[in-house]
């Protein structure tokens, strides 16, 4: 009786264990990905594999990437429009100098 008792608290903690690993896989996954972002600038996506509230956090990361490498694409046009503008603003004030005092 006492043996059947311990062998059912057994098979109920293994099944617990691997039901909790199975539910918390998924958020350990993205928790790497994010670490491996934030660490290494990695942009790498998660592959969606459920449309549950898991597969929503996956999508919503995925998006967080899609707009981080837009926002980083946009400064970078935005500073080589810069330094062209400067340039050719140096280039005005130069003519301008020599057009004053020839």
């Amino acid at each position: 009786m006492i043996t059947t008792g311990i062998i059912a608290l057994l098979v109920a903690l293994i099944f617990i264990f691997i039901f909790t690993r199975w539910l918390t896989a998924p958020i350990t996954k993205l928790i790497k990905h994010m670490e491996r972002f934030e660490n290494n600038y990695e942009r790498i996506p998660i592959e969606i594999t459920s449309h549950d509230e898991m597969g929503k956090l996956g999508e919503s990361y995925n998006s967080m990437l899609n707009t981080i490498d837009s926002l980083i694409t946009d400064v970078e046009d935005l500073y080589k429009k810069q330094r062209y503008l400067n340039l050719r603003l140096c280039k005005l004030k130069l003519t301008l100098t020599f057009i004053q005092y020839p």
